[in-house]
């Protein structure tokens, strides 16, 4: 059973917290203070409280605050950009009461922000999903397949494109524009990632990251505060530039069912995606559930496929794996929402 949506002021403590816990205090700060605004039946309580949208499972803050963001970063809020160091401020508390009015002059745009889904497209989790991608292609010594869902810009389906140093195992291009260095808390084996035969994606709402306007919507929703993730972001453009991923507009589950199926042989194909899941429509999950395991019942050493995701697991999330035609399913890792802290799940102790 689905765990029951906890009310809007109850989602936003949540966020609050967890904004603290990955390191974003102004955003902490500035959640706590709009907690108080709907507390008060404020400008933040009217635009938010009657929404379709379920206000943890959707992200509704983080879509009010990436709005404002947005605003921000092209420049039409001088009096917030002083505290955003997005916008080379200087870190300070947000005060409510600029915040505030920027909502309000730009009321229609975030209003409109409000009904658009989510879109991170945090490379950081690439540094949490290459050792499981690494764990299946030793297993296989196949090319790959990487067909992902929910792909947002396609920034992470060119994780191959990216460099890692995990301990001294690596992996990727170790001359990209983009390097993961210090993500790991724990050794993983990065070694015997073979070619990419071919990618694909999918989304409910693509992004073309060549368009500016599209790379502006995806630094509004990286917190002002955290420099790494911008600096990151703005490399995985960088590259988008020379080697963009064509995401097709699609539901999840209809286009896996479209593509898993003509997979080609002699690859193993890697299905994945990262926080997405949450997102998905019960319809949906459904379906790519079906889709996979039908084709993992009909596969064999010739076409094997692994199914890879980043996705809550409790207080943080895990990488999972399911591997076919066997069906075995592993937890490869821990980690955290943004691809930090990658360390090796807790086995349990023999009895």
């Amino acid at each position: 059973m689905a765990a029951e949506e906890p009310s809007l002021t109850e989602a936003l403590r949540r966020q609050a917290v967890a904004c603290r816990q990955l390191g974003s205090l102004q955003y902490a700060d500035l959640i706590m203070d709009l907690i108080g605004d709907i507390e008060r039946g404020g400008l933040t309580h009217e635009l938010l409280h009657d929404r379709p949208e379920a206000p943890l499972r959707d992200a509704l803050v983080l879509r009010y605050v990436a709005a404002v963001h947005r605003v921000v970063l092209r420049g039409d809020a001088p009096s917030l950009a002083l505290r955003y160091p997005s916008a080379g401020g200087d870190g300070a508390r947000i005060d409510l009461a600029d915040f505030l009015a920027v909502v309000d002059a730009y009321r229609d745009e975030v209003v409109d922000a409000l009904g658009r889904t989510v879109q991170t497209n945090e490379v950081g989790r690439c540094a949490s999903i290459v050792p499981a991608i690494a764990h299946a292609a030793r297993e296989h010594r196949m090319p790959l397949t990487m067909l992902e869902i929910g792909a947002s810009g396609g920034l992470i389906s060119n994780w191959d494109r990216y460099g890692y140093d995990c301990f001294g195992s690596t992996a990727g291009q170790q001359h990209s524009a983009l390097q993961f260095t210090d993500n790991w808390d724990d050794p993983f084996d990065l070694s015997g990632i073979t070619e990419v035969y071919t990618r694909a994606a999918c989304d409910i709402a693509p992004l073309d990251v060549s368009d500016p306007e599209a790379q502006l919507r995806l630094l509004s929703f990286v917190w002002p505060d955290q420099h790494r993730r911008f600096k990151n972001l703005r490399a995985a453009l960088s590259i988008a530039a020379l080697e963009r991923v064509q995401v097709d507009h699609s539901d999840a589950g209809e286009w896996l069912a479209d593509t898993l199926p003509r997979r080609a042989r002699g690859t193993l194909t890697i299905v994945f995606h990262s926080i997405v899941w949450q997102y998905l429509p019960r319809a949906t999950k459904d379906r790519v559930r079906e889709v996979l395991r039908d084709e993992g019942a009909r596969c064999d050493a010739e076409n094997p496929i692994a199914w890879i995701r980043l996705e809550p697991a409790g207080d943080h999330p895990d990488v999972r794996m399911t591997t076919w035609p066997a069906g075995d399913e592993t937890v490869v890792a821990l980690s955290s929402y943004h691809g930090a802290a990658v360390r090796r799940p807790v086995m349990p102790t023999p009895a």
